[in-house]
């Protein structure tokens, strides 16, 4: 990262939205480092020699949500070692501790331009997880953890989505479509917003 004010796009929605998809053609089409908190924190508990493997395991287990404080350091680093300066943030703001802590630590450093905000029903998004389970290691692409994933969503994220349309930052697109119908949504938002590269 250089040492020009990043610029940071938060991407939410319920998990299986396409997040992660999206992210990945934004990413290749617009130049933006794609960092997603979930991978980033599976991979910090792969790595036996972390200080913070077993807590990140003892929280994944419970199916709650990673401290604020690891997940901000993980991502941080990881901003740190990129070569570019525009991030999609993807899985984050996860709570309004979340939000609480970029504030603090992050405050006037980064440019959040928006929060990307992938609407989809429940319904479509549990059919997108668990035909993704039948091809990933992901113990949470799971039927059995589901429900519960969609849960703490609710229960966790609504509020974020709130926060973030009331600071007249939310920018919400309909994620039910096919991919590429998507994507060219995600293409006209980031016309809109003057980010084509």
């Amino acid at each position: 990262m250089d040492c020009k004010t990043p610029l940071v796009i938060f991407v939410i929605g319920l998990p299986g939205a396409g997040k992660g998809t999206q992210c990945q053609k934004i990413s290749e089409c617009f130049g933006f480092e794609h960092l997603s908190a979930g991978e980033l924190l599976r991979e910090e508990m792969k790595n036996t020699d972390s200080e913070h493997c077993e807590l990140i395991r003892g929280f994944y287990a419970a199916e709650r949500i990673v401290p604020i404080e690891i997940t901000l350091e993980l991502i941080l680093r990881a901003m740190r070692k990129s070569k570019v300066n525009k991030f999609l943030i993807d899985g984050f703001p996860r709570n309004m501790e979340n939000i609480a802590g970029w504030n603090q630590v992050m405050g006037s450093q980064a440019d959040l331009r928006f929060v990307l905000h992938f609407k989809c029903s429940q319904e479509k998004c549990g059919e997108r997880i668990l035909n993704r389970g039948r091809n990933s290691e992901r113990s949470e692409d799971s039927e059995e953890h589901l429900e519960k994933r969609f849960r703490t969503y609710h229960q966790s994220s609504a509020p974020v989505v709130d926060y973030y349309e009331r600071q007249s930052l939310l920018r919400t697109i309909n994620a039910e479509p096919p991919t590429e119908q998507v994507f060219e949504k995600v293409k006209d938002l980031f016309q809109q917003e003057g980010l084509l590269s």
